[in-house]
Protein backbone atom coordinates (compact mmCIF):
# COMPACT_ATOMS: atom_id res chain seq x y z
CA UNK A 1 0.00 0.00 0.00
CA UNK A 2 0.97 3.70 -0.85
CA UNK A 3 2.48 5.74 2.16
CA UNK A 4 -0.47 7.96 3.67
CA UNK A 5 -1.24 11.49 2.15
CA UNK A 6 1.06 13.69 4.35
CA UNK A 7 -1.36 16.09 4.35
CA UNK A 8 -4.78 13.99 5.53
CA UNK A 9 -5.29 15.13 9.12
CA UNK A 10 -6.00 19.01 7.09
CA UNK A 11 -7.77 17.33 4.45
CA UNK A 12 -9.96 15.09 7.01
CA UNK A 13 -10.79 18.11 9.23
CA UNK A 14 -11.47 20.48 6.73
CA UNK A 15 -14.06 17.78 5.32
CA UNK A 16 -15.11 17.14 8.79
CA UNK A 17 -15.98 21.12 9.00
CA UNK A 18 -17.38 21.25 5.93
CA UNK A 19 -20.49 18.48 6.41
CA UNK A 20 -23.89 19.31 7.45
CA UNK A 21 -24.54 20.75 10.83
CA UNK A 22 -26.06 17.50 11.75
CA UNK A 23 -23.29 15.17 11.07
CA UNK A 24 -19.86 17.07 11.96
CA UNK A 25 -20.64 16.00 15.40
CA UNK A 26 -20.97 12.28 14.99
CA UNK A 27 -18.00 12.18 12.49
CA UNK A 28 -15.79 13.92 15.29
CA UNK A 29 -17.16 11.46 17.49
CA UNK A 30 -16.49 8.54 15.17
CA UNK A 31 -13.24 10.03 13.94
CA UNK A 32 -12.00 9.90 18.09
CA UNK A 33 -13.63 6.64 18.60
CA UNK A 34 -11.41 5.02 16.00
CA UNK A 35 -8.35 6.20 17.08
CA UNK A 36 -9.35 5.63 20.48
CA UNK A 37 -10.07 1.52 18.98
CA UNK A 38 -6.20 0.71 18.52
CA UNK A 39 -3.41 2.99 18.81
CA UNK A 40 -1.65 2.88 15.44
CA UNK A 41 -4.33 2.85 13.48
CA UNK A 42 -3.05 5.94 10.93
CA UNK A 43 -5.46 8.53 8.97
CA UNK A 44 -5.36 8.79 4.73
CA UNK A 45 -7.41 10.81 2.79
CA UNK A 46 -8.69 7.90 -0.51
CA UNK A 47 -11.44 8.53 -2.61
CA UNK A 48 -12.23 12.06 -1.47
CA UNK A 49 -12.91 11.29 1.88
CA UNK A 50 -11.20 10.07 5.27
CA UNK A 51 -9.86 6.71 5.34
CA UNK A 52 -8.16 5.19 7.93
CA UNK A 53 -5.62 2.00 7.68
CA UNK A 54 -3.59 -0.32 9.77
CA UNK A 55 -1.09 -3.29 8.73
CA UNK A 56 -1.49 -1.95 5.54
CA UNK A 57 -5.06 -2.46 4.74
CA UNK A 58 -7.67 0.10 4.42
CA UNK A 59 -10.29 -0.60 7.80
CA UNK A 60 -12.54 2.31 7.82
CA UNK A 61 -14.11 5.07 5.71
CA UNK A 62 -16.12 8.10 7.09
CA UNK A 63 -18.73 10.25 4.74
CA UNK A 64 -20.91 12.68 5.32
CA UNK A 65 -24.36 13.59 3.18
CA UNK A 66 -27.50 15.47 3.46
CA UNK A 67 -29.31 13.17 5.47
CA UNK A 68 -26.91 10.75 6.98
CA UNK A 69 -23.35 10.32 8.40
CA UNK A 70 -21.54 6.91 7.28
CA UNK A 71 -19.07 4.80 9.08
CA UNK A 72 -17.63 2.31 6.23
CA UNK A 73 -16.09 -0.88 7.82
CA UNK A 74 -14.05 -1.69 4.12
CA UNK A 75 -13.67 -5.78 5.48
CA UNK A 76 -17.06 -5.62 6.73
CA UNK A 77 -18.42 -8.85 5.78
CA UNK A 78 -16.22 -10.71 7.84
CA UNK A 79 -17.72 -9.08 11.21
CA UNK A 80 -19.88 -11.04 13.50
CA UNK A 81 -22.78 -8.19 13.75
CA UNK A 82 -23.91 -9.70 17.01
CA UNK A 83 -25.72 -6.72 17.69
CA UNK A 84 -27.26 -6.41 14.20
CA UNK A 85 -26.39 -2.68 13.54
CA UNK A 86 -25.97 -3.30 9.01
CA UNK A 87 -29.17 -3.66 7.34
CA UNK A 88 -29.94 -7.34 6.23
CA UNK A 89 -30.78 -5.72 2.64
CA UNK A 90 -27.65 -3.46 2.59
CA UNK A 91 -25.05 -6.18 3.73
CA UNK A 92 -24.13 -8.04 0.39
CA UNK A 93 -20.58 -7.50 -0.80
CA UNK A 94 -17.43 -7.53 1.23
CA UNK A 95 -17.96 -3.92 2.92
CA UNK A 96 -20.27 -3.25 6.16
CA UNK A 97 -21.89 0.42 6.43
CA UNK A 98 -23.42 1.77 9.62
CA UNK A 99 -25.42 5.02 8.63
CA UNK A 100 -26.54 7.32 11.64
CA UNK A 101 -28.63 10.44 11.45
CA UNK A 102 -27.98 11.64 15.06
CA UNK A 103 -25.30 11.66 17.35
CA UNK A 104 -27.28 10.06 20.15
CA UNK A 105 -27.66 6.75 17.15
CA UNK A 106 -24.47 6.02 18.45
CA UNK A 107 -24.36 3.43 21.08
CA UNK A 108 -20.88 4.04 21.87
CA UNK A 109 -20.14 0.44 23.97
CA UNK A 110 -20.87 -1.90 21.00
CA UNK A 111 -19.76 0.33 18.37
CA UNK A 112 -16.10 0.08 20.19
CA UNK A 113 -16.61 -3.29 20.14
CA UNK A 114 -17.47 -3.14 16.22
CA UNK A 115 -14.31 -0.99 15.55
CA UNK A 116 -12.02 -3.16 17.75
CA UNK A 117 -13.06 -6.05 15.73
CA UNK A 118 -12.53 -4.76 12.51
CA UNK A 119 -8.95 -3.84 13.47
CA UNK A 120 -8.04 -7.22 15.39
CA UNK A 121 -9.04 -8.74 11.30
CA UNK A 122 -7.05 -5.93 9.92
CA UNK A 123 -4.00 -7.30 12.01
CA UNK A 124 -4.24 -11.38 11.06
CA UNK A 125 -1.82 -12.71 9.68
CA UNK A 126 -1.65 -13.43 6.32
CA UNK A 127 -3.96 -15.88 4.68
CA UNK A 128 -1.93 -19.36 4.40
CA UNK A 129 -1.51 -18.90 0.36
CA UNK A 130 0.89 -16.06 1.30
CA UNK A 131 4.57 -15.88 0.18
CA UNK A 132 6.46 -17.70 3.48
CA UNK A 133 8.54 -14.98 5.37
CA UNK A 134 10.53 -17.61 7.13
CA UNK A 135 10.08 -15.92 10.47
CA UNK A 136 9.22 -18.24 13.28
CA UNK A 137 5.11 -18.07 14.28
CA UNK A 138 4.07 -15.40 16.98
CA UNK A 139 3.92 -17.01 20.41
CA UNK A 140 -0.26 -17.62 21.27
CA UNK A 141 -0.28 -15.76 25.03
CA UNK A 142 -3.53 -17.29 26.26
CA UNK A 143 -4.96 -14.44 29.02
CA UNK A 144 -5.03 -15.92 32.63
CA UNK A 145 -8.65 -15.37 32.19
CA UNK A 146 -9.65 -17.76 29.27
CA UNK A 147 -7.05 -20.05 31.09
CA UNK A 148 -8.88 -20.60 33.90
CA UNK A 149 -12.16 -21.10 32.10
CA UNK A 150 -10.85 -23.85 29.71
CA UNK A 151 -8.94 -26.02 32.51
CA UNK A 152 -12.83 -26.26 33.86
CA UNK A 153 -14.08 -27.17 30.59
CA UNK A 154 -11.88 -30.13 28.67
CA UNK A 155 -13.54 -30.38 25.56
CA UNK A 156 -13.70 -26.60 24.87
CA UNK A 157 -9.64 -26.83 25.59
CA UNK A 158 -8.92 -29.83 23.65
CA UNK A 159 -11.30 -27.52 20.83
CA UNK A 160 -9.24 -24.70 21.52
CA UNK A 161 -5.75 -26.18 21.05
CA UNK A 162 -6.70 -27.54 17.92
CA UNK A 163 -6.77 -24.71 16.42
CA UNK A 164 -4.35 -23.15 14.27
CA UNK A 165 -2.52 -20.35 15.62
CA UNK A 166 -3.81 -17.54 14.12
CA UNK A 167 -7.22 -18.54 15.47
CA UNK A 168 -6.41 -19.11 18.94
CA UNK A 169 -4.58 -15.87 19.09
CA UNK A 170 -8.13 -14.10 17.23
CA UNK A 171 -9.68 -15.29 20.28
CA UNK A 172 -6.88 -14.13 22.62
CA UNK A 173 -6.09 -10.86 21.60
CA UNK A 174 -10.04 -9.79 21.58
CA UNK A 175 -9.90 -10.47 25.17
CA UNK A 176 -6.71 -9.22 26.29
CA UNK A 177 -7.63 -6.01 24.71
CA UNK A 178 -10.30 -5.23 26.56
CA UNK A 179 -9.85 -2.24 28.40
CA UNK A 180 -12.36 -2.66 30.93
CA UNK A 181 -13.07 -5.61 33.39
CA UNK A 182 -16.48 -5.91 32.16
CA UNK A 183 -15.83 -6.01 28.59
CA UNK A 184 -13.53 -8.82 29.42
CA UNK A 185 -15.78 -10.46 30.75
CA UNK A 186 -18.28 -10.22 28.30
CA UNK A 187 -15.76 -11.02 25.63
CA UNK A 188 -14.68 -14.45 27.63
CA UNK A 189 -18.29 -15.61 27.92
CA UNK A 190 -18.77 -15.07 23.90
CA UNK A 191 -15.47 -16.92 23.31
CA UNK A 192 -16.60 -19.77 25.32
CA UNK A 193 -20.07 -19.66 23.49
CA UNK A 194 -18.16 -19.55 20.57
CA UNK A 195 -15.68 -22.36 21.34
CA UNK A 196 -18.35 -24.84 22.44
CA UNK A 197 -20.59 -24.20 18.88
CA UNK A 198 -17.34 -25.21 17.36
CA UNK A 199 -16.81 -21.59 15.71
CA UNK A 200 -12.95 -21.10 14.63
CA UNK A 201 -12.68 -17.62 15.09
CA UNK A 202 -14.60 -14.62 16.72
CA UNK A 203 -15.45 -12.42 13.48
CA UNK A 204 -15.30 -14.81 10.90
Amino acid sequence: MAAPNPNAPDLIENYLEDREPFARPILHRLRAMIHQAHPEIIEDWKWGCPAFCLNGRNVFLLGGFKKHASLVFCEGARLTDWAGLFEAEKAGGFIRVLRLKSEKDIDAGTLFEYLAQACAIAEEDPPPSAPKTGKPAREVVVPEILARALRKEKPVAAFFESLSPSCRREYCQWIAEAKQEATRERRLERTLEYLRAGKKRPFG
